[in-house]
Parts: C-alpha cells; sequence; structure tokens
C-alpha cells in the first residue's frame, strides 16, 4: 500500500513519491526487534534470580533445622551426663 507524494518544496523535479508501509515498519521493526531481546534478556535475569533465590532460602532453612536439631541432640546429651554425675 502506498501514496504518492506531491511536495514540490521537498521534491523539485516534480517526481512521484512512493512511501510504502514495508518502509516505515522497518524502522518500528528494529525498535521492537530491541525490545523482544530486552524482554528476553529480563526474563532470564528473573528466572536465574529465582532459580538462585529459592535455592539459597531453601539452603538456609534447611541449615537452620539441621541446626536446631545438633542442638536439641547436645542439650539431651548434657542432660543424661548430668543423671549419671548426679543421680
Amino acid at each position: 500500500m502506498a501514496r504518492p507524494i506531491e511536495n514540490n518544496t521537498m521534491n523539485p523535479n516534480n517526481e512521484t513519491q512512493e512511501i510504502t508501509v514495508e518502509g516505515l515498519n522497518s524502522n518500528s521493526g528494529t525498535f521492537s526487534e530491541s525490545f523482544e531481546k530486552y524482554k528476553l534478556k529480563i526474563d532470564l535475569f528473573k528466572w536465574v534470580l529465582g532459580t538462585f533465590g529459592l535455592t539459597l532460602i531453601t539452603y538456609i532453612i534447611n541449615w537452620g533445622f539441621k541446626d536446631r536439631e545438633q542442638g536439641m541432640e547436645e542439650i539431651s546429651q548434657y542432660e543424661r551426663y548430668l543423671e549419671n554425675i548426679h543421680p
């Protein structure tokens, strides 16, 4: 789809120029492509952050449970020790 331009100041030879839709889309296509690449980079960053964040949170919670379990075991051994010394 093209439309002629009949502007004598821009075209001194009085020739008809055509502007095509493809020509207009080529400029906006580069913006669209760069925006899509930007969205993909953001999605990748969110995935990496979510994956490592979830892994880190799971590791910290697991460490807390293991530390508490070890603490409870130490307390029970200390109680058995006190029972053996002072019956």
